[in-house]
């Protein structure tokens, strides 16, 4: 595969920003744009027909800044097709994808394109990116611990069987890969950017990492609870990722395909903490079951959803705490070294 080189002499970039009721913080994320240190070609906001001040937020922006322009959706698309929409209004050599309450730090632009420039395989550029809370704080440096620089599609493929191998998604995409994929068309929602990178991997597109803090990630503390009820949706977009993109890629390239199904439930072990959040109710716990057998079926699997029905699944919930906890330490003295 020869991905098709871009012809512009000067090389463009878009910003495109989703959102869906978050006028609070669209002003953070286009402040954040504005002043990047290689300007930006424009900026694309699609408004999912939010019901707060997002309009309004857009339209005042809409008139300051010429190279912004606001589409707002009659009806609520949902992640996906929003997503997708966006994105296919950007005519650029190269385009951002940016939640609109996470935010760019000033070097994003220029930095993950000189990434790109000599990599015509390349599908995108990612960094290393800052949590920050609600109110903007920051919490912790997320990194991955791979070699910088490129990573073949061969490679990427393998590495997708521990998932989004990204920090978050914020991600520089060469438009031309995007076009070659079809975008986000039919990804489904809630693991749409991961089909997308896998599919790009089997396009024999691989990626560039820049270990540096290039970006703000908004991480989220939901007291109600309704983001859990999100699980099952999650669970489903797993299950399309491997069973219309790694499984069928692997095969293409003569790789192990047990491979897979060991992944699949270590995905689904993962997930069984999934049924102590939020506050389900009977039928939605057994909706949750269901879709995490679906995804890795194994003894280790029905024995702990067994554990989790005799009010016993904080043994569990409290091993994946104590090695998230290692983990993060081990992290912390790795950036330390």
């Amino acid at each position: 595969m020869n991905p098709a080189s871009e012809t512009t002499d000067r090389e463009t970039v878009t910003v495109c920003i989703p959102t869906y009721n978050q006028a609070s913080y669209l002003a953070g994320a286009i402040q954040s744009i504005l002043a990047q240190d290689y300007p930006v070609d424009q900026i694309i906001i699609s408004d999912d027909a939010s019901t707060d001040g997002t309009p309004v937020v857009c339209e005042r922006f809409a008139r300051e800044i010429p190279v912004l322009r606001y589409f707002r959706q009659e009806r609520n698309l949902g992640i996906e097709r929003n997503v997708d929409f966006v994105l296919r209004q950007a005519n650029s050599t190269y385009v951002v994808r940016l939640d609109s309450d996470d935010r760019l730090l000033p070097a994003y632009n220029r930095q993950l394109m000189e990434a790109m420039r000599n990599m015509p395989e390349a599908a995108y550029a990612h960094g290393d990116v800052w949590e920050i809370d609600g109110k903007g704080t920051r919490l912790q440096l997320r990194t991955l611990h791979r070699a910088a620089g490129f990573q073949s599609a061969r490679e990427a493929l393998i590495a997708s069987l521990r998932g989004f191998r990204v920090t978050a998604n914020i991600l520089l995409f060469r438009r031309s890969a995007l076009e070659h994929a079809d975008y986000t068309k039919g990804r489904g929602n809630f693991a749409e950017d991961y089909h997308l990178a896998v599919s790009l991997a089997r396009a024999g597109y691989g990626n560039v990492y820049v270990p540096e803090s290039l970006a703000e990630y908004r991480v989220w503390v939901d007291p109600k609870g309704t983001r859990t009820q999100r699980k099952e949706q999650e669970l489903a977009g797993l299950v399309r990722v491997f069973e219309e993109q790694i499984e069928p890629g692997f095969r293409e390239a003569d790789l192990a395909v047990k491979l897979v199904l060991r992944a699949r439930r270590k995905y689904a072990l993962r997930y069984v903490t999934s049924l102590d959040e939020g506050r389900c109710s009977p039928d939605e716990k057994a909706r949750l079951e269901a879709s995490l057998i679906k995804l890795g079926d194994s003894m280790a699997l029905q024995l702990l959803i067994q554990l989790n029905r005799w009010r016993l699944g904080f043994i569990w919930r409290g091993w994946w705490w104590l090695i998230d906890a290692l983990r993060g330490k081990v992290k912390k003295w790795l950036r330390s070294e």
